[in-house]
């Protein structure tokens, strides 16, 4: 069995799902694990790094074992994902998780879905201030304030 260029990309973009979903699983042990009944800060984002990281195996070993190529070209439209997600996470401390929020799905749905200019920016605005309100404010759940701290309270 070879890997095309293509499956390779595949591969590659599951590898590196795998590894991030290690890298945050390493991170998120390093919080409080709770007691049994009360869980604690690090155990659904523990959880869920491992479920990401498991998917970029499946993916990758998915990838690695198909026979039938479709296209010889790696998307470009995954490589950006990537670099986006990458940015956004390189923003959140700095920034405040409303801006790397709003960036990240303006540039997602201007580039890669097409949509036009001021809806992208409308709903990408809308949308990153309404998980902040539900998150911080609904479930007492903090989030990196950023440049934006004095305008949120935070």
């Amino acid at each position: 069995m070879s890997v095309t260029l293509r499956n390779a990309g595949e591969t590659i973009c599951g590898l590196a799902l795998a590894v991030t979903g290690a890298a945050f699983a390493w991170t998120a042990w390093q919080l409080p694990e709770g007691d049994p009944g009360v869980p604690g800060p690090g155990a659904v984002p523990f959880a869920l790094a491992v479920i990401l990281a498991g998917f970029g195996l499946a993916s990758a070993f998915r990838a690695a074992r198909k026979q039938k190529v479709l296209s010889a070209a790696i998307d470009g439209n995954a490589l950006l994902a990537m670099a986006l997600i990458a940015a956004a996470c390189l923003l959140l401390e700095s920034a405040g998780f409303v801006v790397a929020s709003t960036l990240f799905l303006f540039a997602g749905f201007r580039w890669l879905g097409g949509v036009a200019l001021l809806p992208s920016a409308f709903v990408a605005m809308l949308f990153s201030f309404a998980v902040h309100v539900v998150f911080v404010k609904a479930l007492g759940v903090a989030l990196p304030g950023g440049v934006l701290s004095p305008l949120l309270g935070s």
